[in-house]
């Protein structure tokens, strides 16, 4: 029995000795993050016990950071333009809270930008050399849509189908190179489809381009 007294004594001792290496080693345990950032908020407090996996902080990153998009499965988006670059888009092949479908872009390091900030960004949805033709060129009744070319003092109505369409006007079938096309409101539009007579004000041929809709 002494001996066993004695042995579960010096097991006491060596668990207590145990016990203060480690409070001495949590005194000066540093943490060290995979990114350089700045500390942006604590997720444990003093005394909470952290399991394996447990985020402990939230650090905002300087680099690395990227933008993302929640869009309408209507679009589909090409790429992304912001403060005039070019950004590629990855589909995240999920949808968000609000059910829209998510995408990513990669930011260009930039000390101004901030992590959770909205950013004013164009979306590419159709990139090709085309004719772009101005929103104000196209008359849309009945489901159906066309343009109206002028030729001769005369609008001639054209039905087209329309390709992409963005801020910047639409792209349509078939092709208008060259052709030269009433701009004007919807109701001077209406007006030149019922035979009006037509007086161009100017005239401007449509051309081949570099059509970006966004």
């Amino acid at each position: 029995a002494k001996n066993s007294i004695s042995t579960l004594k010096k097991s006491k001792a060596t668990l207590k000795q145990n016990m203060k290496e480690v409070d001495s080693l949590l005194v000066y345990t540093m943490i060290t993050a995979p990114i350089d950032g700045t500390l942006s908020k604590r997720l444990v407090m003093a005394g909470d016990l952290a399991m394996p996996g447990k985020t402990l902080f939230k650090i905002a990153a300087r680099t690395g950071r990227y933008v993302n998009l929640s869009l309408p499965d209507t679009i589909h988006p090409a790429e992304i333009i912001f403060k005039g670059k070019k950004l590629p888009l990855t589909a995240k092949n999920e949808a968000g809270n609000t059910g829209l479908a998510q995408y990513i872009a990669p930011l260009p390091d930039d000390d101004k930008l901030v992590e959770g900030q909205y950013l004013n960004v164009r979306i590419v949805v159709y990139e090709n050399r085309d004719v772009l033709v101005p929103v104000d060129g196209l008359l849309s009744v009945g489901g159906n849509s066309f343009v109206f070319t002028y030729a001769q003092s005369k609008a001639v109505k054209t039905p087209v189908d329309i390709i992409a369409r963005g801020q910047e006007g639409v792209v349509v079938r078939p092709d208008l190179s060259g052709k030269t096309i009433l701009l004007a409101k919807p109701d001077i539009l209406l007006r030149a489809a019922s035979g009006a007579p037509v007086l161009a004000a100017e005239k401007i041929g449509l051309k081949m381009e570099d059509a970006n809709n966004g």
